[in-house]
């Protein structure tokens, strides 16, 4: 275990994360604070840069996030981040990491190397990070939101 109490691949995550989709001003101290970040995406989900984001709408949508996530280039697994107890932080079949997102809110289910992400706030908004504008646009697309 590193000294944050996670798993190293934990806090390499959560540094690609933030290297990737957490606005300029608040990357560097999150990037080395896995705690920080998982208590800012409960309640600062404006944390993330808007223009790598995808909104989901509420209701039924054409494309659910594990299918966006594949279609955005994550395979197999994604990393589960989130604070709510009886949710382990790890990593699971993108199905169920994404089930979890759902269940808890303020979390995020991410690609290994974080560059794909599902999120979901605590007040129900859901929105795909998405590094790759290609596969940004193709998602979107997908979802019918751009």
């Amino acid at each position: 275990m590193a000294k944050s109490g996670y798993p190293p691949e934990i806090e390499r995550l959560v540094a690609a994360l933030c290297d990737t989709f957490v606005v300029r001003e608040r990357r560097d101290r999150l990037a080395v604070k896995p705690d920080e970040f998982l208590d800012r995406l409960c309640h600062h989900p404006g944390i993330f840069d808007r223009r790598q984001m995808i909104a989901i709408p509420r209701g039924p949508v054409r494309v659910e996030p594990p299918q966006a996530l594949r279609m955005a280039g994550c395979t197999g697994v994604a990393t589960y981040l989130g604070a709510w107890e009886g949710l382990e932080v790890g990593s699971y079949p993108i199905d169920t990491a994404c089930a979890m997102v759902d269940r808890s809110g303020g979390a995020l289910a991410s690609s290994a190397d974080g560059r794909v992400a599902y999120y979901k706030s605590e007040d129900g908004d859901r929105f795909l990070l998405v590094s790759d504008p290609v596969a940004l646009g193709r998602v979107a697309a997908a979802i019918d939101q751009r």
